[in-house]
């Protein structure tokens, strides 16, 4: 039996690194492109609040209903931004899955090992059995970078057939 952390792997690894690095930038180009608009949102209702008073009712409510209208439009925007770069990085997770796999094999063939278990769950064993610190040497031997590409999620309906 031998254990590895797969989460230290994405943690650790050259590509792992990598792609963390790529979804930190992407959250930031986010905040940058939305957070304007957002500010713009907040500065507008406030300012409604304000000449609330002194506005019709049919004014008002107008003005209501088109700040909501806003509100929604970019809440779509960012909840449509953040699905595609979940799935850029459940993409580029799968990718060095993939490069993984044979390295994890190769392991478990030198080590003897008929077992692969997660780290998370073993509850106690000995530190020769990790493999976690050789699978990253491995991995970085061979994938150094992996591309972060915010996507859309397939639309597929026949998943799982």
């Amino acid at each position: 039996v031998i254990v590895v952390d797969r989460a230290a792997i994405l943690r650790q690894s050259v590509a792992g690194r990598d792609m963390l690095a790529q979804v930190e930038k992407l959250g930031k180009d986010m905040e940058a492109e939305f957070g304007e608009e957002e500010r713009k949102l907040r500065s507008d209702a406030a300012d409604l609040q304000q000449k609330a008073a002194v506005l019709s009712a049919a004014a008002r409510e107008s003005r209501q209903r088109e700040l909501r209208e806003r509100q929604a439009s970019l809440q779509q925007k960012v909840q449509a931004r953040q699905a595609a770069i979940q799935n850029g990085i459940n993409k580029a997770r799968g990718a060095i899955e993939q490069a993984l796999a044979p390295i994890l094999q190769q392991i478990m063939l030198e080590r003897g090992a008929n077992l692969l278990i997660e780290r998370s769950s073993v509850i106690l064993g000995s530190v020769e059995i990790d493999v976690t610190a050789v699978a990253i040497q491995r991995l970085d031997t061979v994938m150094t970078t992996v591309k972060v590409e915010p996507s859309a999620p397939d639309q597929e309906g026949g998943q799982g057939q």
